[in-house]
């Protein structure tokens, strides 16, 4: 009984704790687009390199979004002692990413 109690316990922080990643995570990426169309002058007087950074940001929301999840996720495999499975998410992780690069260039 207290097994399945420590388990389901678990599952409940995990699922809170990647709630909580991914709503900070998509506040953060939203924030980036916003500073990046709405102040994109701070970090360039080229109008040119503006103009870019405000068309091309949206496409950091998804590694903005996803990587705190990874972390979050790591953290809590590293701590039920899953290493393996750390190394194939890290895998699979950095072979979505190239495939996503690849698909923007």
């Amino acid at each position: 009984q207290e097994c399945g109690a420590v388990s389901r316990k678990s599952f409940w922080t995990l699922r809170r704790l990647l709630a909580s990643a991914l709503t900070l995570s998509l506040t953060a990426s939203v924030s980036v687009v916003i500073f990046c169309r709405k102040f994109g002058w701070i970090l360039s007087s080229d109008p040119d390199v503006v103009g870019e950074m405000s068309r091309t940001s949206p496409a950091l929301v998804p590694f903005l979004a996803v990587y705190p999840l990874l972390l979050t996720l790591e953290g809590a495999l590293y701590g039920a002692q899953e290493r393996s499975t750390v190394l194939w998410l890290s895998i699979f992780f950095w072979c979505m990413s190239s495939a996503a690069v690849g698909a923007l260039r």
